[in-house]
């Protein structure tokens, strides 16, 4: 079996430099160039049972990757009608609108999981036992890996002081404020979707433009993958075997292929 015929999401995969004779009677014998990879032993039905073991940093955002293009197929699909000067949608039409609406929800929220496992996971390999010295609270202390994980950390904490600390590199606020308005535009609807508030479903005005549900009908659902992969782009640089960045990045590509063509201007 050769590494490309390995499911992209799983953590990763290497090969044998030198042949591994068998460990023992009933154990295989693996020639040089035999795939490796984690494995993850666990208990279904009582059985035990192994896999591979996935990346849950690739998961989440195959699952907004997904989502994304989910909404913007379900988006197309909402038939409008002229009503009051505007236009309106017709119930028939309710199930696509829904659907655009739970698709891009979905988008959001694992667009931004995916982005903080990736801030975790840089943490993790760059501090490994080590600690750094932060003004996260009141005064100055040492943190270990550990303690910059915890959930009480925002990922706005993460990107603009934690990461440049350890990796020894500007903010992206300072380096790219383009890029950073729309994550922090993102990060405003999955606080809105992941908190939401009566407001946040319908602020009762005349021209709804603050609840959770105008703010998506005025987005583009296929953004969200495509500007956190330039955030951990930018941070890639301290993280080692990085590669698996690109994997997403021709996932993203790839899925888009067609929607490119006729959708550049909306997916940009």
């Amino acid at each position: 079996m050769e590494i490309s015929d390995f499911d992209w999401r799983i953590y990763g995969v290497t090969t044998t430099t030198q042949d591994l004779p068998a460990a023992g009677p009933g154990t295989s014998y693996h020639p040089v160039g035999t795939p490796v990879y984690p494995a993850t032993v666990a208990e279904w039905d009582s059985t035990r049972f192994l896999f591979g073991t996935p990346s849950a940093l690739k998961i989440a955002y195959d699952i907004a990757l997904t989502a994304s293009i989910e909404a913007l197929i379900a988006k197309e699909r909402v038939q409008l009608i002229p009503h009051s000067g505007g236009v309106m949608v017709t119930p028939e039409g309710f199930p696509h609108l829904y659907n655009y609406f739970e698709r891009y929800m979905i988008s959001t929220v694992f667009s931004l999981l995916t982005l903080e496992i990736f801030c975790n996971f840089t943490i993790s390999s760059i501090l490994t036992k080590k600690t750094v010295l932060l003004k996260l609270e009141k005064k100055p202390k040492y943190y270990s890996a550990i303690e910059l994980q915890k959930s009480n950390i925002s990922i706005i904490t993460k990107l603009l002081v934690i990461l440049p600390k350890i990796l020894s590199t500007p903010s992206i606020e300072t380096a790219n404020p383009q890029l950073w308005e729309k994550i922090k535009e993102l990060n405003t609807l999955r606080v809105k979707i992941t908190h939401m508030k009566s407001m946040d479903i319908s602020s009762g005005a005349l021209i709804d433009r603050d609840s959770v549900f105008a703010e998506i009908i005025n987005n583009t659902p296929v953004k969200s993958p495509f500007y956190i992969l330039n955030v951990m782009d930018y941070y890639k640089s301290g993280v080692l075997f990085n590669n698996w960045i690109e994997q997403m990045r021709n996932q993203y590509s790839t899925r888009f292929q067609a929607l490119l063509k006729t959708h550049a201007k909306n997916i940009a």
